[in-house]
C-alpha cells in the first residue's frame, strides 16, 4: 500500500521529487515597491525534501553596495502557518521553511511565501519597467508549470503595456512561454514546457510613465535641490582634460554637490588607477600629482592613499557639514596613461568610478596637442549600465572633444571615455622612454638576468672545463680496441652507465662460450658451460660468477650485479672523462632559484599559483590513485615494465582529460591571469631548460687519453656501420661469417647499431640455417634474439611496482550550500529587459531553492 501511495505521488517524468506548479502574483504599488506571493506545489518523497524546502532571494548587488529589501510577511504549508527562519548567504538571504526536528511524510505540499521588496523597477526616460526573475535559476528540481501574474498600478491602459519573457538556464533567451492581459488588466505569463533544474522564467513588463509616484519626495526635492528628490546627489560634474605634447594630462574637475556625500565615502573624492595595461599586457605605473583641492573656493587639506596594484584614492580631511549645495574643485596632473593601438595614440579615461549618488549632468571636455585634425579624432564612452548615453556638444575654439550626458547617471556607475588620434603629435623625451622601458619590464628583466647568468656560467664552464681535447682522425678498426668488453666500450662511449651495459656483457659471455642463455616460458637463466673462461674480461667474469643459475628477470637477482658492474666500470674507466655534474646542476639550481625569487618579489608567482595548485593537486591525487590501481592490477596479471609504463601514461592522459572536463572553468579562469609577465616566467624556465640540455651534452669532457680511446671506439663503430657484403667476404672467410656476426654482436649492441649489424648478415645466416649454440629457447627469430634478452634484463633493473588496495564505504552528501550565484552585479532597474541584452535570469528577483 505504501508503494502504491508513493507511485501515485510521483512526478510526471518519474522523478522522486519535483515542483508541479510554481505560481507567483506580483503587485506593483504606486511607490514602486512590490508585494509578492508565491505558491510552490511540490512532490516530496523524503529524498531532498525531508523537513521542508528553502528559497534563496538575491538582495545584494554591485558588490553589496546596492541592497534591496526582502521582508517576509507570512509563510504557509497547505494553507496553515509554517515555521521558518532566514540566514544571510553570499549575495542575499535564504529562507528555510520547516522545523529541524520534524520530518514531513511523503506527499504533495503547497508552500506559500508572501514578501515585500523594493528598488526593483527600472525608471527609464520613456517608460517604467519590471524586469523580474520569477523562479530564479538555481532550483534543484524540475518545474512542470510556471505562472506569473503582474498587477500594475491602477489606470495603466492595456494598449500601452509591453510584454516580453525569457526561459531557460542563466543567460538563455528561450521563448517557451505565452503571455496575455486578462479582463482585469492583469498581465499573465505561463510556460509552455517544463523547466529543468537550473532553468527559470524571467518576465519583462513595461508601461508608460506617470503611474509610479512618490509624493513624499516633493519635500526632499525642495530641501535638497536634487532633481530626483534625493537627499544627496551631484547636480553637475565637469571635467576639463588637457593632453600635453609630452603625454602628460592636466585635469581640472568642477563638481556641484548636494549634501555631504564624501563623509559616507570616508572622505574619498576621486579614484585613479595605479597602473595602465599597455602593449603586450604590460602594466605601467601611473604618476599622479595633485596640484590643488578647493571646496567653495577655499583650499582644503588632502592626501593620496595608494592601494598596491589597484588604485590611488584622493581623500579630504573634512567636508562642510552644512546642508545645501557645495562646489568642489580639484586640479591634478597624471602621466603614463596614454597607450597605442593600430597606429594611433589612445587615451582611456575613467570618468566616473562607483560614486554612491546619482549624477544629473556630466560634461567632459578634452583638448589635444596642437595640430591634431579634429576630423581624425575618435571619441566614445562606455558604461556598465544601460541607458547611460552621451551627446556631442558644439565645439569651441579650445576643446577638441566635448561630450555631455543625455540622461541622469545612476549611482554606482562606471563610465569610461576613449579618445584616439593619429600618432605623431605626442613626443616623449628619450630619457623618459628609457625610464619607462625599465619601469615596464622591471618584473620581467630579472628573470632574463637569471637566464643570462646561466648562459655565461655554462659558457665559461665549457670554455675552461668542458672543451674536449682535439680529436684524431677516425679510421675504421676491424676489432674492438684494447680488448675492451662491450660494457666498458658503452660506458666510455656514452659517458654513462645503463642496463644495456649489463645486457651486452651477458650476451658477450654467452657468445664466448662461458655460459648458455636458457629460456623457459617467460624466464631466462644462465647455465654454466664447461668451456674455458680465460677469454672473458674481468667485468664479464664478475657478471657470469654472480648470475649463473639465477633468473635474469628478477630485480632482486639482477640489481646487485647491475650496481656492482657500474661500480667496477666507474673505477676502471671513470678517469677517462669528467662529467662536470656539480657545475651542471649548480648553475641550474641557481638560475631556477633566481627566477623563482624574482617572480615572487615581482608578484608573478601569485598570479599563476591558483592554476598550478588546481592542476597540480588534481594530477598528484590522480597519479597516486592510478599508481595504486595499476599496481594492484599488475600484481594480478603480471604486467611487464613497458606495459606498466604505457598504462600509466595513458591513465595520466585520461586523468588530465577528466581534469579539463570537471575543472575546465577553474582552469580557464586561472589562465585568464596569464599576461606578458607570466608568459616570460614560463619562457625563462624553458630557456633555462634548453641551456641545461645543451650543457648536459657539451659540459662533459674526455681527458686526452680518453679522447684517444674514444677515437678508436668510433673507428670500430664505423666498421660495424659501413661494412658491406663484398668487404666482409674479403676480410673473413664466408663460412666464418656467422661466428663473426656473433663475435661482434655484443659490441654492436653496446654502440646502438645492433640492428644495422644484424641486417648485414641476414642472408648469410638464413643460408646457414643459423641457430646459436649459446641460446636455448622458444624464440623463432634467432637473428634478433638479443632484443628479447636485452628487454627482459632492462625490465629487471627497474624496481617492481608496489600493489595496494583500498576498501570501505563512500558516502556523498548533497546540500544546498551556503551561497548562490545571484543574477547580476547590475542592480535591478539599471538595465531594460526589452533590449537585446535581456536574458533568462536577468533583472531583479530570482534566486532558487531546494529541499
Amino acid at each position: 500500500m505504501h508503494i502504491l501511495i508513493l507511485f501515485s505521488l510521483s512526478c510526471p517524468r518519474g522523478e522522486a521529487e519535483c515542483i508541479l506548479a510554481y505560481t507567483q502574483h506580483i503587485k506593483i504599488r504606486k511607490d514602486g515597491s512590490l508585494l509578492v506571493r508565491e505558491d510552490i506545489k511540490v512532490v516530496a518523497s523524503g529524498d531532498k525534501i525531508k523537513r521542508g524546502i528553502y528559497r534563496d532571494f538575491p538582495t545584494k548587488y554591485a558588490g553589496g553596495r546596492y541592497v534591496v529589501k526582502f521582508d517576509v510577511r507570512r509563510v504557509l504549508r497547505n494553507g496553515i502557518p509554517e515555521n521558518y527562519f532566514m540566514r544571510d548567504i553570499r549575495g542575499g538571504v535564504r529562507l528555510y521553511i520547516g522545523r529541524k526536528d520534524v520530518y514531513i511524510k511523503p506527499g504533495i505540499y503547497t508552500y506559500t511565501i508572501e514578501y515585500e521588496t523594493d528598488k526593483q523597477l527600472g525608471l527609464f526616460e520613456d517608460h517604467d519597467e519590471l524586469y523580474w526573475n520569477v523562479t530564479g535559476n538555481n532550483w534543484v528540481f524540475r518545474i512542470y508549470k510556471v505562472r506569473a501574474i503582474v498587477e500594475l498600478p491602477r489606470g495603466v491602459p492595456k494598449s500601452r503595456i509591453m510584454l516580453k519573457a525569457y526561459t531557460g538556464s542563466y543567460g538563455s533567451k528561450g521563448r517557451d512561454y505565452k503571455s496575455w492581459i486578462d479582463r482585469r488588466g492583469r498581465v499573465r505569463f505561463e510556460t509552455t514546457r517544463s523547466l529543468d533544474p537550473k532553468e527559470g522564467l524571467t518576465i519583462v513588463v513595461g508601461w508608460p510613465k506617470g503611474y509610479i509616484s512618490v509624493p513624499a519626495r516633493l519635500k526632499k526635492i525642495l530641501e535638497s535641490g536634487c532633481p530626483g528628490g534625493e537627499r544627496e546627489c551631484i547636480r553637475s560634474y565637469v571635467q576639463h582634460i588637457t593632453v600635453k605634447e609630452n603625454g602628460t594630462l592636466l585635469v581640472r574637475e568642477d563638481i556641484e554637490v548636494v549634501g555631504n556625500i564624501y563623509d559616507q565615502m570616508n572622505g574619498e573624492i576621486r579614484r585613479f588607477p595605479t597602473h595602465i595595461t599597455g602593449r603586450f599586457g604590460i602594466k605601467r605605473k601611473i604618476n599622479l600629482k595633485v596640484r590643488r583641492v578647493l571646496i567653495d573656493g577655499k583650499p582644503v587639506k588632502w592626501f593620496v592613499q595608494e592601494l598596491k596594484d589597484w588604485v590611488y584614492i584622493l581623500k579630504i580631511r573634512s567636508f562642510p557639514s552644512t546642508a545645501g549645495i557645495h562646489n568642489l574643485s580639484l586640479i591634478y596632473e597624471i602621466d603614463k596613461i596614454l597607450s597605442s593601438d593600430q597606429g594611433r595614440d589612445v587615451l582611456r579615461w575613467k570618468a566616473i568610478d562607483d560614486i554612491l549618488v546619482p549624477i544629473y549632468n556630466l560634461k567632459i571636455y578634452a583638448d589635444l596637442p596642437r595640430g591634431v585634425p579634429r576630423s581624425k579624432i575618435r571619441a566614445y564612452t562606455e558604461s556598465d549600465l544601460q541607458g547611460v548615453k552621451f551627446k556631442r556638444v558644439p565645439y569651441d575654439k579650445k576643446n577638441d572633444v566635448a561630450l555631455a550626458s543625455v540622461f541622469p547617471i545612476p549611482s554606482i556607475a562606471d563610465i569610461d571615455l576613449t579618445i584616439s588620434w593619429p600618432k605623431g603629435y605626442i613626443s616623449i623625451p628619450f630619457q623618459r622612454k628609457i625610464s619607462e622601458f625599465l619601469e615596464d619590464f622591471k618584473e620581467v628583466l630579472p628573470l632574463w638576468f637569471a637566464v643570462f647568468f646561466l648562459l655565461i656560467f655554462y659558457g665559461i664552464s665549457w670554455l675552461f672545463l668542458g672543451k674536449d681535447p682535439r680529436k684524431g682522425v677516425i679510421t675504421p678498426l676491424f676489432n674492438p680496441p684494447e680488448d675492451l668488453s662491450p660494457a666498458s666500450m658503452r660506458y666510455i662511449y656514452k659517458m654513462e652507465y645503463d642496463d644495456r651495459c649489463l645486457a651486452s656483457n651477458i650476451i658477450s659471455a654467452a657468445v664466448k662460450g662461458a655460459v648458455k642463455i636458457k629460456q623457459s616460458g617467460d624466464t631466462y637463466e644462465l647455465e654454466k658451460k664447461g668451456g674455458e673462461q680465460s677469454n672473458l674480461t674481468s667485468d664479464e667474469k664478475m657478471v657470469v660468477e654472480n648470475l649463473v643459475g639465477k633468473s635474469l628477470q628478477s630485480y632482486y637477482t639482477i640489481n646487485p650485479v647491475f650496481e656492482s658492474l657500474h661500480y667496477k666500470l666507474k673505477k676502471q674507466w671513470g678517469h677517462l672523462f669528467r662529467k662536470n655534474t656539480k657545475i651542471l646542476y649548480s648553475g641550474l639550481i641557481l638560475a631556477i632559484l633566481g627566477v623563482l625569487v624574482f617572480s615572487f618579489i615581482g608578484g608573478i608567482i601569485s598570479k599563476i599559483f591558483p592554476f598550478l595548485i588546481i592542476l597540480g593537486v588534481f594530477l598528484v591525487i590522480g597519479a597516486v590513485i592510478l599508481y595504486l590501481v595499476i599496481g594492484l592490477i599488475s600484481a594480478l596479471f603480471d604486467f611487464n615494465d613497458k606495459v606498466y609504463k604505457l598504462v600509466f601514461i595513458v591513465g595520466m592522459m585520461g586523468i588530465f582529460g577528466l581534469g579539463v572536463i570537471f575543472f575546465g572553468d577553474e582552469l580557464m579562469s586561472s589562465l585568464k591571469v596569464f599576461d606578458i609577465y607570466t608568459l616570460n616566467f614560463f619562457a625563462s624556465l624553458i630557456f633555462i631548460g634548453l641551456l641545461f640540455l645543451w650543457a648536459r651534452r657539451y659540459l662533459p669532457r674526455f681527458t686526452k687519453k680518453g679522447m684517444n680511446l674514444l677515437t678508436k671506439i668510433e673507428g670500430f663503430r664505423t666498421f660495424l656501420i659501413t661494412a658491406e657484403k663484398n668487404r666482409l667476404e674479403k676480410l673473413f672467410p664466408k663460412d666464418s661469417l656467422p661466428k663473426i656476426y656473433e663475435r661482434f654482436l655484443p659490441y654492436a649492441m653496446a654502440l646502438d647499431v645492433a640492428d644495422t649489424w644484424a641486417d648485414k648478415f641476414a642472408s648469410y645466416l638464413e643460408d646457414a640455417n643459423y641457430k646459436p649454440d649459446w641460446y636455448e629457447g622458444e624464440v623463432k627469430d634467432t637473428l634478433r634474439i638479443y632484443t628479447h634478452i636485452s628487454n627482459n634484463i632492462s625490465s629487471a633493473t627497474t624496481p617492481p611496482p608496489s600493489s595496494g588496495s583500498t576498501s570501505g564505504t563512500s558516502y556523498t552528501s548533497s546540500t544546498g550550500g551556503e551561497s548562490m550565484t545571484y543574477p547580476s552585479e547590475s542592480p535591478p532597474g539599471s538595465k531594460s529587459g526589452f533590449d537585446e541584452g535581456g536574458y533568462s535570469g536577468g533583472g531583479g528577483g530570482g534566486g532558487g531553492g531546494g529541499g
